[in-house]
Parts: structure tokens; sequence; C-alpha cells
């Protein structure tokens, strides 16, 4: 008997292996009629800030104390920051001011009474644009980093000794920073006061353990 048409090619055992896991792969991502994938996706993430928050005030001290060691052991530098961050927000209780009232001459509502008529200077913007608050501040004025290499291109171009107090050192290159940021270069003999918000922005962070600040003079970045 003859057929037509042209020969079917011979099945091999490496097309039925072939088959049979194209038939597992589907079977694995199909179960009960639903696809794994698309239920993974409507599922609601288990990480949530919400489900966090829960399963965290559902711990004991205990529990807390151990679960914060095990973050230390695994990122010791969050560790390091959370708690840095701690410990300047308490010394900033104990340096500031006592007096938490606005000082009449403030606009923006975030400045500090000062303790000169010279240093008494509001940005005079409303407060969602005091100048203590915008971003070019938060990135060219106060991160340690920027601080750090103005500092020491400072140092090499004038032969200038280290500061050996990190946070009075960081202090004066943030008002240098000010400076040059919001008036420009003015020379080695003129000075301008820094708006109180912005000083005090500055000294919460890198604070002074005593809270014992020289304040502005016309002639030298002497805090």
């Amino acid at each position: 008997m003859k057929t037509t048409g042209f020969p079917s090619a011979p099945i091999t055992s490496v097309d039925h292996q072939h088959d049979s896991q194209l038939v597992q792969r589907r079977a694995l991502s199909t179960r009960g009629g639903v696809n794994v994938s698309n239920r993974r996706r409507r599922r609601v993430p288990a990480n949530s800030i919400g489900h966090l928050k829960d399963q965290i005030e559902a711990l004991t001290r205990q529990e807390l104390q151990g679960l914060c060691v095990t973050i230390a052991e695994r990122k010791p530098a969050l560790i390091t920051e959370l708690l840095r961050a701690r410990s300047n927000a308490c010394t900033q209780q104990s340096t500031r001011p006592s007096s938490h009232s606005v000082p009449e001459w403030c606009v923006c509502n975030n400045c500090q009474v000062m303790p000169t008529e010279v240093e008494s200077v509001c940005c005079s913007y409303e407060l969602q644009d005091c100048i203590s608050v915008l971003q070019e501040m938060q990135e060219c004025v106060l991160p340690r980093s920027v601080l750090q290499v103005a500092h020491a291109y400072r140092s090499a171009v004038f032969g200038l000794p280290q500061e050996a107090d990190e946070n009075k050192r960081n202090r004066h290159t943030a008002y240098r920073q000010f400076t040059l940021w919001r008036y420009g270069r003015l020379g080695s003999r003129v000075r301008r006061p820094i708006p109180s918000s912005c000083v005090w922005h500055i000294r919460d962070k890198y604070p002074d353990p005593q809270g014992s600040y020289t304040g502005f003079h016309p002639s030298s970045f002497d805090d």
C-alpha cells in the first residue's frame, strides 16, 4: 500500500525528552487551573510597611533587642547611621536655646534667638521657602563628603593645619560653603552673617557637645 505526501520525520528519544520537559514546566506553572505567576502578582506583598509595623509592635523587648543585634551584624553601616542620627537629635535638644519662641525679627519661623544683634538675621522667606530647607542646602552645604572635599582643597591651597575637632571643622567649612553658595566670593576681609535658621541647621548637623559656639565675627569664622 502506497502513501501520499511527504514522509514524516522519525521521532527520536531527544524529542520525547523535550516534550516531557515542556509538560512538566506547564504543570508546575499551573496548579488547580490557576496560573501561579498571575496569582503571585495579585498577592499583597508581605513586606509592606503596615505589615512590618504590626509585626514589630508585636515583639517583646528581648525580641526587639535580638532583632537589632541581627540587623547590626548584617547591616552595620545602617545601624551606625541610625545611632548617629539619634545621638545628634539628643545633642540638639541640649545645645539649642532653651526658648523655642520665634524671634520677632524672624519671617520664616525657623530662626532661633541669637546672642547678638548682628547675628539676628532671617532669610526673610516664608516657611515653605526657607533657605534652610532648600534642596541646595541639603546637597551643597550639609553633606559630610562635600565638606571633606572642600576642606581638603582649602587646606592644600593655603597650607592650613588640620582641625582636630571634626564637628568644628565641618561647621567652619559649612559656613564657607553657604557663603559661597548664597553670596559668592566675598574676599578675605569681607564677611556677612548667615541666617539664624541656616546657622542652626549646620549646628544641629555638627553640634558642639557642650553647646559652646563663639558666633559670628566680622573678620573670621571662629564658631
